[in-house]
């Protein structure tokens, strides 16, 4: 994966005070997650052979009938991979946040 676990928990520390000043921080790791999805074909492919088998064919779930071209729907599943490992990680990094901060 072009962007895994360590990559994004730095990210996501890298830009904590952006989030940590937005009153809606699931707009912003939206954004994060949509800038990690490659834009090339082969990236697009090894990242999508890479990413865990839960979110193959993801793209069904969004009501998406299937028309758009294969890189496309792969696209989408690693949109929806990227969300969750985004959410996730930065669910880890808050509670870290608030423990220190306590």
């Amino acid at each position: 994966m072009r962007m895994n676990y360590l990559d994004i928990r730095q990210e996501l520390i890298d830009n904590w005070e952006q989030f940590a000043s937005n009153q809606y921080p699931e707009d912003l790791l939206r954004e994060f997650a949509d800038s990690a999805v490659p834009i090339y074909y082969g990236e697009i492919i090894e990242d999508w052979q890479e990413m865990p088998s839960e979110f193959t064919d993801s793209w069904q779930d969004l009501g998406t009938d299937g028309s758009a071209g294969i890189t496309t729907l792969m696209q989408i599943d690693l949109l929806n991979y990227y969300e969750d490992r985004y959410q996730l990680i930065y669910n880890v990094i808050a509670e870290k946040m608030e423990a220190t901060n306590a």
